[in-house]
């Protein structure tokens, strides 16, 4: 049986960090795929031919998105086995959270791409921050 568990969230429906909407890594789509994963209850049983019917791109595009969040982090796929005979009994979706993973990038275009080109972006969600104009 497959299950979702959120890592790092205290509880439900919770506020998204800024950093996971700026991280220059990701796409628009896996960016708005992760805050509609983290947005969802823990006991929701996840499955990827379900998301693709939830929205208009195709299962192709979930599991691109999918698998650029699991690239940076964001999330884990891990094998769930049954205690008795060992077998694969399903996969547990760890939905981490974005301080753990995520890089605000700057919103001034110089600024990203020198940023993508050294890979040295915030972690996290900065406590102090320079005003962008």
């Amino acid at each position: 049986m497959d299950e979702m568990v959120h890592e790092g969230r205290e509880s439900y429906a919770v506020p998204q960090h800024r950093a996971a909407l700026r991280d220059a890594r990701l796409s628009w789509g896996a960016r708005g795929l992760f805050n509609f994963l983290w947005d969802l209850p823990s006991n929701w049983k996840p499955n990827a031919a379900h998301l693709a019917e939830m929205g208009p791109e195709g299962r192709a595009a979930v599991l691109s998105r999918l698998a650029e969040l699991q690239k940076i982090g964001a999330l884990r796929l891990e094998k769930l086995r049954d205690p008795g005979n060992k077998k694969l009994s399903g996969t547990r979706w760890v939905i981490v959270t974005p301080v753990r993973w995520a890089r605000e990038a700057p919103l001034k275009k110089a600024e990203i791409r020198k940023n993508r080109e050294s890979e040295n972006l915030t972690l996290g969600f900065p406590d102090c921050r320079k005003s962008v104009d």
